[in-house]
């Protein structure tokens, strides 16, 4: 393997790394504004400044000289050269805290800072700024810039980003990710020298479906989201990995939450299905878990605890002749599975399906037209609910089937979600059931009519695994917890077969998984 040296630390490599993300890998930092990984090399904002050199061979034998203490003699470039522009070579020798380089640094500092308005207690970057942080280490307590600073326009760029174009370093990261992310126009630098400005064509907006993206990607404050503008100050947030459920790709995220309350969602890095980003609609659509969430188990519209629902819903069960099951894609894997289990082995029926959505009627697996990862099948999970055999078996009701005639049955078991909820006829369809036992994390329509209603754990606060369009498997934890009495849908089920006289021996996560064939 080639060799490089950075900062005395001698670090094998491979291939042919960016030398900032090289050094990080190996716990150094080189500060850098306009570099990111997935966008193509821009050098503007000179951070990133670093000493180059290769060490000095001897024309004639070819060896490495070395110096009177037998170190090997480098012979480093003129100039600071920008980190961002370096790919590694074997024997190549880099230093990073240098005086040379430090000094360097707080100069760019210096030129970035002047037209920077100085309003950090009222951005909502403060607590994520590495402006702020680089001001700290290469600042200066007072500034030598005594001339008016740049301000620019306020005019309206997006129905997704606010902007605070006062505050923009241009780095230009935003119309790189705009053109080769993106792949759109909308918006790029325009002018020249102290002019410049990120900025679209007069009086058009940002329209693609990725813009909060190029939020995440500013380091400053420049660009907002709409959405978590001055709703909360970041260091009183704590967050926590989780998985997409707005469609199928199944992006990976972090959630972002006070309390019980959410407050934004972000991408969160894999390069196997979203890499850094993540579309608008899966970042924006996290509100109905904080509104509207279903507490507490009921039994004909009475609060009951878990155990007396379960007893009435095994009673109900018991009696039935016939029953038609609505699965939810929503459900991680192995709730999946513990349905599957429960309606072949438990309390039979061959009228069971998932597929709510015409995209799963039809196994599209693909990402939309244009698009970069939203997907037609707007499940997390239909890939998991097929593999748990969630379909009709021969001469079964379908999902359609259902919804259409759901006073043929006995019994109608309903899996709700959001998705399902947002369906305007759907409410009267379910409402025609003889007998009602529905599952839902929200508050829904039927909760007073049915029989029995369970309240189950949205995938926020629950551990699971969701199989994407691409057969991925993603494994989640929960985030969050409610003050509720609400299960995961694979304990419920697991009590519902030990009244039958069959449990499934599910105490934990693991145990569900380990049953998942």
């Amino acid at each position: 393997m080639a060799k490089i040296t950075i900062d005395d630390k001698e670090i094998e490599y491979s291939g042919t790394p960016n030398l900032i993300d090289l050094a990080k890998e190996n716990g150094i930092d080189i500060p850098h504004f306009c570099y990111h990984p997935a966008l193509s090399v821009s050098g503007n904002c000179r951070m990133c400044l670093v000493e180059v050199g290769t060490p000095v061979r001897n024309r004639e034998t070819g060896a490495i000289e070395k110096d009177p203490e037998g170190k090997d003699v480098v012979n480093f470039m003129p100039k600071p050269q920008p980190g961002c522009y370096q790919t590694p070579a074997d024997g190549m020798v880099i230093k990073t805290q240098t005086d040379r380089i430090v000094s360097a640094r707080k100069a760019v500092l210096e030129f970035i800072l002047a037209n920077h308005p100085l309003d950090c207690p009222v951005c909502d970057q403060a607590g994520e700024c590495v402006l702020q942080d680089y001001s700290y280490q290469y600042g200066f307590q007072e500034s030598r810039f005594s001339e008016h600073k740049r301000v620019y326009d306020k005019n309206e760029i997006s129905d997704v980003i606010t902007p605070e174009m006062n505050r923009c370093i241009h780095c230009d990261r935003c119309g790189r990710f705009t053109e080769e992310i993106a792949g759109d126009l909308a918006f790029s630098r325009t002018w020249r020298g102290n002019r410049t400005e990120l900025a679209t064509l007069p009086g058009e907006k940002i329209k693609h479906n990725y813009q909060g993206n190029m939020v995440d990607i500013c380091p400053v404050g420049a660009l907002t989201l709409t959405d978590f503008r001055f709703k909360q100050r970041v260091w009183f947030l704590r967050y926590g990995p989780s998985i997409c459920t707005t469609c199928g790709k199944g992006c990976n995220t972090v959630v972002w939450y006070k309390n019980e309350d959410i407050y934004r969602i972000k991408p969160r890095l894999n390069k196997e299905v979203n890499s850094y980003w993540m579309c608008d609609q899966g970042r924006l659509n996290y509100s109905y878990l904080n509104k509207g969430r279903k507490r507490s188990h009921s039994v004909k519209g009475n609060k009951v605890d878990v155990q007396e629902a379960v007893v009435s819903a095994a009673e109900i069960l018991k009696r039935a002749s016939s029953v038609g099951v609505l699965a939810s894609a929503n459900e991680s894997l192995e709730s999946c599975f513990a349905l599957s289990r429960f309606f072949r082995e438990v309390v039979p029926s061959s009228n069971i399906d998932f597929r709510i959505d015409e995209a799963q009627m039809n196994d599209n697996r693909k990402v939309r037209d244009g698009e970069l990862l939203w997907a037609y099948d707007p499940y997390p999970n239909s890939n998991g609910a097929r593999k748990a055999g969630l379909l009709p078996a021969a001469g079964g009701m379908t999902a359609k089937d259902l919804l259409q005639q759901p006073e043929k049955l006995d019994v109608l078991v309903v899996f709700a979600d959001d998705k399902l909820l947002a369906k305007p006829d759907v409410q009267t369809k379910i409402g025609k059931a003889r007998q009602l036992i529905l599952f839902s994390f929200l508050e829904t329509p039927w909760d007073l009519q049915a029989d029995v209603a369970f309240a189950i754990k949205a995938h926020t606060e629950s551990a699971g695994t969701f199989i994407n369009i691409d057969g991925i498997s993603q494994q989640f934890e929960p985030v969050l917890q409610l003050e509720s009495a609400a299960q995961e849908t694979w304990r419920i089920l697991n009590s519902l077969a030990e009244k039958f006289g069959k449990g499934f021996g599910y105490t934990s996560i693991q145990a569900a998984r380990m049953a998942i064939q």
